[in-house]
Order: C-alpha cells, then sequence, then structure tokens
C-alpha cells in the first residue's frame, strides 16, 4: 500500500506549530518584568518644558495622572508587547500567504524566531523598540491599501518623525525600514503601470528626500541637550509623584547629545579591552542568525524584482535598513542591544519585501533551507547578556514558573531594583 503524502496545507500547519512552539521558548528564555529604566522613561513630559523622549508621558500627562505607578507601566509595556507580537504575527501571515510555495520563508521565519535576537526583545519590554516597530508594521499594513502613489510618502514621513518624536534613536533603528518599504511600493506601483522613466526619476528623488528628512530630524535631535534647569525640575517633579525609585542616570540622557557621547564617552568605552570582549562575544551569537536573513534577503530581491537598476537600489536599501542599526554602537555601549535591533529591523524588511511582491512560484534552495534550519539550531543554543546583569533562561524555566505559581496564589508583590 502507497503511503499518502502529506499537502502543503498540512505542511504548512506543522510548520505553523513549529514556529509556535519556537517563540514560545524564546519568550521565555527572556520573559521578566520591565525594570526602573523603562518606568523612568515613559515618565518623561513636558510639564517643565520640552524635552527628549518626553511625548508618550505627555500624552498620558494629558488623560491620566501619567506613568507614575509602576502597575501602570507593567500593564502598559505589556499590551504594548502583545499589539507588536500581534501585528508581527498578522504580517507574517501574509507574508507566508503571498508566497504558499516557499519554504525557505518559514525556515527565515524559524531562525528570527530561534535568535538571540528575540529573547533579547522580549527581554527589552517597554523599550522604544516596540514603539517602532508597531509603527513600522502598522505603515507596512497601510501602505498597500493607498491608492495615490504620493500617499506612501506622507504616510511614511509621518511614521518617521513620530518615532523620532517618541526616541531619536528610533530614526536610526527603523527609519531606514520605512524608506526601504516606501522604495518597494514605488517599485510594485511602477512596474504594474509601466510608467515612463521620467517617474521612475520622480519616485527616487521622492525616497532620498524622505531619507534626508528623517536622518537629518534624527541627527537634530539627537544632538538637542537639556539645561540643568529644566531636566533637573522634571526629575523632582516625577519623583515627587511617582511610586517607584526613578533612575536618576536616566535624567543625564537628556543633558548629554550625541555628539559628546560620539567624542568622548564612547572612545574611553572602547578603549578597554574588557567592553572590546564582551561586545565581540555577543557579535558572534548574533552573527549565524544576521549572516543567514541577510543572505536569504539578498537572493529574494533578486528573484523578486526584474531590471538591474531596481535590484541594485532595494539591495543597497535592504543593506542600509539592516545594517545602519550598528551606527548606535558609535553613541552607546547597549551592543547587545543594537544587535537585536539589527535582525529585527533584517527581519522587517524582508517581510516588507514578502508581502510587496507576491510569488505563487515554487522556491526552494536545498543549501539555504540547510544552513537555516542549522543556524536556528544555533541560535536556540545561544546564550548572551541581558540587562542588568540578567542571564538568558533556559528550560525547565524555573523563574517563570515561580512567577506564575505566585501570581496563581496572589502573592506577588515585585519592585524593580534596576
Amino acid at each position: 500500500m502507497k503511503a499518502e503524502v502529506p499537502s502543503e496545507a498540512t505542511l504548512g500547519r506543522a510548520m505553523g506549530w513549529i514556529l509556535t512552539v519556537v517563540f514560545a521558548l524564546s519568550f521565555l528564555k527572556g520573559f521578566r518584568l520591565p525594570n526602573l529604566w523603562v518606568a523612568t522613561h515613559l515618565a518623561f513630559n513636558y510639564s517643565q518644558g520640552f524635552v527628549r523622549r518626553g511625548l508618550v508621558g505627555e500624552i498620558f500627562r494629558w488623560f491620566n495622572d501619567g506613568f507614575y505607578r509602576y502597575g501602570a507601566v507593567v500593564c502598559f509595556a505589556f499590551a504594548l508587547m502583545a499589539v507588536a507580537i500581534g501585528l508581527l504575527v498578522l504580517v507574517l501571515r501574509r507574508a507566508l500567504r503571498a508566497h504558499p510555495f516557499e519554504w525557505s520563508l518559514y525556515v527565515a521565519s524559524l531562525v528570527f524566531l530561534s535568535s538571540p535576537a528575540l529573547v533579547f526583545f522580549v527581554h527589552a519590554v517597554g523599550y522604544s523598540e516596540y514603539f517602532g516597530l508597531v509603527i513600522t508594521l502598522l505603515a507596512m499594513l497601510a501602505v498597500r491599501r493607498l491608492k495615490a502613489s504620493h500617499s506612501a510618502f506622507f504616510l511614511v514621513l509621518t511614521a518617521g518623525v513620530t518615532m523620532v518624536m517618541i526616541h531619536e534613536v528610533l530614526g536610526v533603528m527603523f527609519a531606514p525600514v520605512l524608506v526601504f518599504m516606501l522604495a518597494c511600493d514605488q517599485v510594485r506601483r511602477r512596474r504594474v503601470s509601466n510608467e515612463p522613466s521620467r517617474k521612475w526619476l520622480l519616485a527616487a528623488c521622492s525616497v532620498a528626500l524622505v531619507a534626508m528628512l528623517l536622518l537629518g530630524l534624527s541627527i537634530f535631535m539627537s544632538r538637542l541637550g537639556h539645561d540643568d534647569s529644566r531636566v533637573l525640575a522634571l526629575q523632582r517633579y516625577i519623583q515627587q509623584h511617582a511610586d517607584f525609585r526613578v533612575r536618576k542616570e536616566g535624567f543625564d540622557v537628556l543633558r548629554l547629545s550625541s555628539g559628546a557621547a560620539f567624542q568622548s564617552i564612547m572612545p574611553r568605552y572602547w578603549r578597554e579591552p574588557y567592553n572590546v570582549g564582551l561586545a565581540v562575544l555577543s557579535w558572534q551569537a548574533f552573527l549565524p542568525s544576521f549572516s543567514w536573513l541577510l543572505w536569504y534577503g539578498v537572493a529574494s530581491i533578486v528573484r523578486a524584482t526584474p531590471g538591474l537598476l531596481a535590484r541594485a537600489v532595494l539591495t543597497l536599501l535592504f543593506m542600509g535598513a539592516s545594517l545602519t542599526p550598528l551606527l548606535l554602537n558609535l553613541v552607546g555601549y547597549d551592543w547587545n542591544r543594537w544587535n537585536a535591533v539589527v535582525l529585527l529591523a533584517t527581519f522587517t524588511s524582508l517581510l516588507t519585501l514578502k508581502t510587496s511582491f507576491p510569488s505563487a512560484r515554487r522556491e526552494t534552495s536545498l543549501p539555504l533551507l540547510a544552513f537555516g534550519i542549522a543556524t536556528a539550531c544555533v541560535g536556540l543554543a545561544a546564550t548572551t547578556p541581558l540587562f542588568d546583569g540578567a542571564e538568558v533562561q533556559f528550560f525547565p524555566f524555573d523563574r517563570q514558573l515561580r512567577f506564575i505559581e505566585s501570581l496563581l496564589e496572589g502573592e506577588f508583590s515585585f519592585r524593580p531594583r534596576a
């Protein structure tokens, strides 16, 4: 009797369950409650005058009493995480449906979900990356619904400006992804409409203009320092209202511009061999996943876009969106955080590409699949330092089990120390 061959739909469902299990493992490896740095930053507002990073706190100060209760910080941070994960799942499902026979895309998802990047992203709950990812994914979902070509420019520009007003580093983390998204949209529109070359030139100039505007705004905001009196007044104001211990060093970043960090702080940091050694270990942990996703992304651009010029432009922008977050090593020493954002930006750019150029062709490269599965196994075994001296948790996840038990017994009471 001949064995029945599983259908594509059955294999797809099986792969979906595998992705879910791998995501759950990575989630548990990095899970924790928001730290005091998150609570302090969310409390920033404009009550004492304009400051960087104060937009979210100011909005909540209008509608409520602000983020002055740690319980409110926890609820908001996990709600934001749920929205970000939900949007990521939605966009991933659309990408998989747009390429129903491309098993390499399932493997790409497996590589990202098993990587140290997702572990660190979960661990950084409440950090600004969540705002950047949510805005980027919402823009990705909206841009395909726009009928007019110029509307996409205004959408991307609005999304980028909003990011920079929330936190200036988001302009480096995710604005390049928005620019790549805009370029994919323009290539898709002009390939469908077969417009003349002069309109291609206009579209290219518009993409470049948006990129320069967002980069310029991000640099301007990052170089904007605030006088001591305003920062001290804001610090006293928040300390009077907050029920958690405010991180005083969080206010130092409001006084310090990126230029000062680039010229004095970071050169001293990178002259220390110990710091370089730790950073190299982190880069080694992230490199396999990043290299595979980059390889797969460039190969996908070559397959999806006819025409040498379109391929060259999209490849250049894809590489830029993937690598730009590494520039943050010049102004800040959260190298693990920047490495995680690199993978997040690369995977988000990959989803942008896949949703922009659907294909029903069977695309399977056995070497690509084999290396991808091997990379996912390496990612699951990788460990790298987290914030506040925390360590990556592995099975049987004792810390997480104790946390769940304390919640169920109603005995949970927590205030972070850092």
